[in-house]
């Protein structure tokens, strides 16, 4: 049981500086819009890409933590993940669906 907490712990502590490193990499990418003149600033637009970069992160974080991947690898697809932002979440979807159908496939062929 003890073990069981200690692990929940530290999965709770990483996914913090996951969390953290994801935001990082969709402010980034809000900079550099920024500098390339492609938009104003707007605070509730940062807001909003942060947010959405947060949760980008976090499925793939989700992802490297189910495939067993190392903390660097995890730590460089969460970064990225976080700056495609939405981008991410719709690969992370068409890969959801790719590996849905195929269990069920493998399912029904049982």
């Amino acid at each position: 049981m003890h073990e069981e907490l200690r692990t929940s712990v530290e999965v709770a502590r990483s996914s913090w500086v996951f969390l953290i490193f994801a935001m990082w990499g969709g402010a980034a990418h809000y900079i550099s819009g920024l500098r390339a003149g492609n938009r104003p600033f707007s605070i509730f637009e940062l807001l909003g890409d942060l947010v959405i970069s947060g949760f980008s992160g976090m499925l793939a974080y989700a992802l490297c933590a189910h495939l067993a991947l190392g903390d660097w690898l995890t730590a460089a697809a969460v970064g990225v993940s976080g700056h495609l932002g939405s981008r991410s979440v719709f690969i992370i979807e068409q890969y959801l669906k790719r590996r849905l159908r195929l269990m069920v496939e493998k399912s029904t062929d049982d």
